[in-house]
């Protein structure tokens, strides 16, 4: 499940940056950062996920 929506993260900042060379470096950071963010939180959530089912 959090796959798909990672994905679907994925193509809502491609909607959102269109072309990551035009970006200035400060939002190339700060799209850095959120997919960072993105990836530790659907592991967590994953991790959960596993959990709940043991």
């Amino acid at each position: 499940m959090s796959e798909i929506f990672g994905r679907q993260f994925v193509d809502r900042l491609s909607t959102v940056y269109p072309n990551p060379d035009s970006l200035s470096s400060n939002n190339r950071k700060r799209k850095k950062k959120l997919v960072l963010k993105f990836a530790l939180r659907s592991l967590y959530l994953r991790d959960v996920d596993e959990n709940l089912v043991e």
